[in-house]
């Protein structure tokens, strides 16, 4: 067995989502972020691969990566899963105190994440690692097995999330790098914005705040 990675990026800011599945047993996928104009790049997929979304799991609720939902929504049933303390912006966005964000239709959470929960695809399960800081309910999503991180806006290739947003706090963001810092080096990382990386090639982006 093998995981499979589908990419797609879009909206303004060049959101990165991504499809996962198992390349061998076609059937359900994880969604990961929904940005603005996705829709068309996600149904796209799914058809070519025979697949359906089994949740829609959010790295962090800034519009960004949420506003994709309501397209999403208006052709698939999927549930959205967000951790506690970015729920508020996920169902009344703006809430997180962004000014300059465009409209954004809100959502109900239809289940929340918890720091260590399990998530269940096939065989496979991936590991939740809140990860507060550039939102206070920032998560990544870790498969240990494949040595898979999806890190939100949390770590970039060469870069972390902006501190100097409302919902941003450094000291948090600190912990969360560290925690990071502990995978293993080979861990290859798939982040909100940009190109991939791996923990070891960020590992003067994870001492940040040791400069």
């Amino acid at each position: 067995m093998a995981l499979a990675i589908e990419k797609i990026t879009s909206g303004p800011l060049e959101t990165n989502a991504y499809i996962v599945y198992d390349s061998e047993v076609r059937g359900e996928c994880l969604l990961i972020d929904a940005p603005m104009e996705c829709e068309p790049l996600v149904t796209e997929i799914l058809e070519k691969r025979s697949l359906t979304i089994r949740s829609l799991i959010l790295t962090h609720s800034h519009w960004d990566h949420i506003a994709g939902i309501g397209d999403l929504r208006k052709r698939y049933a999927f549930p959205i899963w967000v951790h506690s303390a970015d729920r508020p912006n996920l169902e009344a966005p703006g809430a997180d105190g962004l000014s300059w964000a465009p409209p954004v239709e809100g959502f109900k959470a239809d289940h929340i994440l918890n720091d260590g929960e399990s998530i269940a695809l096939g065989q496979w399960r991936f590991q939740i690692i809140h990860t507060p800081g550039h939102t206070p309910g920032g998560i990544c999503l870790y498969q240990m097995e494949s040595g898979l991180l999806f890190s939100g806006d949390t770590l970039f290739r060469r870069g972390i999330g902006n501190l100097s947003l409302p919902s941003a706090n450094p000291e948090a963001m600190k912990k969360s790098l560290a925690r990071l810092a502990e995978l293993p080096p080979k861990t290859r990382v798939f982040p909100g914005h940009g190109s991939s990386t791996t923990i070891g090639e960020e590992n003067g982006t994870l001492r940040y705040f040791e400069s």
